[in-house]
């Protein structure tokens, strides 16, 4: 293998042992790279780990579904210290698990996955600007 390095806008043959502390890599490294290296030069992007795009637009779309749904709920003030307070109160048969229900239910009939309870339950207690209290 010739090992090479860019000097003064040429390439300039280099030992292995100065080619690899330039660019603080090892010999492991340098091979996994060359293994992956594609036809055209290119090295193959990582496969593993991380989310996928669609896996994002998704739960936007979970999220905003699920906002939606809360606010279709109407709210009321508090008749205590109203001038204190900016939070809104939902009907007193109204809770988390009982709107998480209607959702399933809704999502169900239009044949869509419901999101999971636990995000329902996060957006529900942090909608964005709006204040809930049960």
């Amino acid at each position: 293998m010739i090992y090479t390095l860019p000097i003064h806008e040429q390439r300039k043959q280099v030992c292995r042992h100065m080619f690899l502390s330039t660019l603080g890599v090892t010999e492991r490294q340098i091979r996994t790279a060359l293994k992956k290296r594609q036809r055209d030069g290119q090295i193959a992007m990582e496969g593993r780990g991380g989310r996928r795009e669609a896996e994002k637009v998704e739960d936007e779309e979970k999220t905003q579904s699920i906002l939606d749904h809360i606010n279709t709920f109407p709210r009321m003030e508090s008749h205590y210290c109203r001038a204190n307070t900016k939070n809104e109160f939902l009907a007193p048969e109204l809770n988390p698990t009982t709107m998480y229900n209607m959702h399933v239910s809704e999502m169900a009939a239009d044949k869509i996955k419901p999101a999971s309870r636990s995000l329902y339950n996060n957006i529900f207690k942090f909608p964005g600007d709006s204040n809930f209290l049960l």
